[in-house]
């Protein structure tokens, strides 16, 4: 059975840039950090191949990003957003700012979320069981803490005199 190598993408770079610094030779760096000739030697020729497998992203790092942060913003809100809203997001940038996908009518599929959030680890999702087992076991506690989390967002965006002033009370009676 032949022996497969495991490295990393540091690894690789390391010795990318102990061979493009002539320090040492690229058959001692492939000897020391075990990285396959081939692999080296292509790298070495293709220096902006994409890493890592799969397709490569159809938005930029900035605009996945730009998602995240958005994402975050309105779970710290106290408006998290669902699957269908990540993806409708996505179908209208694409549809206004429009590249070449493999999406129909520009909308990503489950996949792509799936990826994207692989892609972007400090975003969780609750699949919809657990948010029908959580809406269907909705505490007076949750409640509580839900107006709690609302009352630290307008206190740390100093919002707290709009709920102050009577002009911003609607009421549809």
């Amino acid at each position: 059975m032949p022996k497969i190598l495991h490295y990393w993408k540091e690894a690789l770079d390391e010795a990318l840039e102990k061979n493009h610094s002539k320090t040492v030779s690229l058959r001692a760096v492939r000897k020391k950090i075990y990285i396959p000739r081939a692999t080296l030697q292509f790298k070495l020729k293709n220096p902006t191949s994409k890493s890592g497998f799969g397709t490569t992203p159809f938005l930029t790092k900035q605009e996945e990003n730009s998602i995240e942060e958005w994402l975050i913003k309105m779970a710290h809100k106290g408006f998290p957003r669902k699957s269908d809203d990540v993806l409708d997001t996505v179908q209208k940038f694409l549809t206004e700012n429009p590249r070449e996908t493999p999406f129909v009518n520009n909308r990503p599929e489950q996949g792509w979320l799936k990826a994207f959030l692989k892609r972007h680890p400090t975003l969780t999702q609750k699949t919809s069981e657990g948010v029908t087992k959580a809406s269907a076991c909705l505490a007076e506690c949750d409640i509580k803490k839900w107006f709690q989390e609302i009352r630290n967002y307008r206190t740390s965006e100093n919002l707290l005199d709009v709920v102050q002033d009577p002009r911003w009370v609607f009421n549809n009676r």
